[in-house]
């Protein structure tokens, strides 16, 4: 007992919470978030994107889909619950993985081909740590980067929830739509939480790098 309090040095000032994750000794979620991918994710592996321009949910939902936690068929499966079938629900084409759902999926692979045209770059990458990150591959202004980002976090928040509507709903969902959906719903994320952005709907549809670079 007398080791543990040789070094101590008593005051009269009263105590106080610290937190040691951050230099600044109070507690941040991002510096949370950093010891989690620390401890979580593979060294070679980058962190997860934070894109503050989207919602938490979303964020949250392609952080679990980067590290491979999205309740899919197959990670239900190896997790011994038992299921009718581990095949896609969407194409029954392909087992019911992150991997396939995101990327090789019939439906995905038309959407996907659809967000490479409308924002002009390369086709997108084939595996899917990086097209997560996709933005950071593309050459494009650091503006564009952010929206791009949030296009593709959109996109796989989208896809994602017409396979889980495919599962659970009686009334199969449209899929000829979903590439609109995609461009209505993160070009309001981006207008919600950023009030310098403001272009018109042609602006977006038409050349979205244009727009970003312009507005922002």
């Amino acid at each position: 007992m007398g080791l543990l309090i040789n070094n101590f040095v008593p005051h009269n000032s009263p105590d106080t919470w610290t937190c040691s994750l951050d230099t600044s000794n109070l507690y941040k979620v991002s510096s949370l978030r950093r010891l989690i991918d620390h401890q979580t994710l593979e060294s070679q592996v980058q962190e997860v994107r934070w894109n503050k321009t989207l919602p938490i949910k979303v964020n949250i939902h392609t952080w679990g889909l980067f590290l491979d936690r999205l309740p899919t068929r197959y990670n239900l499966d190896i997790r011994g619950i038992d299921l009718d079938s581990t095949r896609c629900p969407i194409c029954d084409n392909g087992i019911d993985t992150a991997n396939h759902v995101f990327v090789d999926c019939s439906v995905a692979i038309g959407v996907w081909d659809s967000i490479s045209s409308w924002w002009r770059v390369n086709d997108c990458p084939k595996d899917l740590q990086n097209l997560i990150r996709w933005a950071d591959l593309v050459d494009i202004n650091i503006k564009a980067k952010a929206c791009f980002d949030a296009v593709i976090q959109t996109t796989t928040w989208i896809l994602w929830r017409y396979r889980n509507r495919i599962c659970f709903e009686l009334r199969p969902p449209r899929k000829d739509t979903l590439v609109e959906e995609i461009m209505i719903l993160s070009l309001f994320w981006i207008l919600h939480r950023n009030r310098k952005f403001n272009p018109s709907w042609i602006d977006w549809i038409s050349n979205p790098i244009d727009a970003c670079t312009k507005f922002l």
